[in-house]
């Protein structure tokens, strides 16, 4: 089961990296601090009793409740949306779902939005505006793969034991023996996240929020783009090192290899 969204961060590539720390975690209860697109909630979904995926997006984890609980409604909509996409201007139907998704907050039509816009805009973006807009442009693609009907079964069948939340990382409510898997926004990315501001004072919220999960007996594993003040942070953690491929990205030059920073406290 891949995601059925395109998502910037994606853990596709690095799932063998984070095998070992699942596996040894020892934990009935799972907790996705910053999910995305998912693919790491659905990979190691099997590891653990109670799984939580949370994202301050709303309309992200609307999309996710909707493919759970009204999918034959979703697919439907994603179905008209094709049907225009190959008869009519391309661009002129993307702006028009752009226009639609960013009057519609909620249900089946938004979920449905954000699977098209997500497959035919520019790389596979989420980005907003200062009013809270999606403002991806179009990707002027001919036939991309808009769903695959027995992937997007096999993610409502998983979503239905899932808790679906939508809250500040904060604000979740957390147990001695939890793991918790925390891969917010890379540190130097853009600043917006779900709509929100994640800056430099949110990665560093997010930091002094780790150390009280460790001290609170909260197994964690992080994961960020490599950054030097990291190791001051964590002293005393076990720190890895690992190079990853980024195919998702507003600007080439952020394309690529790159270097990632898993820290986790279990051992």
């Amino acid at each position: 089961m891949v995601p059925f969204l395109r998502w910037v961060g994606g853990k596709q590539r690095l799932l063998g990296e984070l095998e070992p720390y699942f596996n040894r975690c020892g934990s009935q209860t799972f907790i996705d601090l910053f999910c995305g697109a998912g693919s790491v909630s659905a990979h190691f979904c099997g590891n653990f009793s109670t799984v939580v995926m949370n994202d301050i997006n709303p309309k992200l984890i609307n999309c996710f409740v909707c493919v759970r609980d009204h999918l034959e409604e979703v697919v439907k909509l994603l179905d008209a949306f094709w049907d225009h996409y190959r008869h009519e201007d391309k661009e002129y139907v993307y702006e028009r779902a752009k226009g639609l998704f960013n009057q519609v907050n909620d249900g089946p039509v938004s979920a449905a939005c954000l699977i098209f816009l997500n497959k035919t805009g520019f790389n596979g973006l989420y980005r907003v505006n200062q009013r809270g807009e999606y403002n991806v442009a179009f990707g002027k693609l001919d036939n991309p793969l808009i769903y695959d009907m027995n992937n997007l079964l096999e993610w409502s069948f998983f979503l239905k034991n899932v808790q679906l939340i939508c809250s500040d990382f904060e604000e979740i409510k957390l147990s001695k023996g939890d793991f918790v898997y925390v891969d917010p926004p890379y540190v130097g990315s853009e600043t917006k996240y779900g709509g929100f501001d994640f800056d430099w004072y949110e990665q560093v919220r997010l930091l002094e929020y780790l150390l009280e999960l460790n001290r609170e007996g909260i197994k964690i594993l992080y994961s960020n783009s490599a950054f030097m003040s990291h190791k001051a942070w964590f002293e005393g953690f076990d720190i890895k090192y690992v190079p990853v491929a980024r195919s998702i990205a507003q600007e080439a030059v952020d394309r690529g290899i790159s270097t990632e920073i898993l820290v986790s406290n279990l051992g």
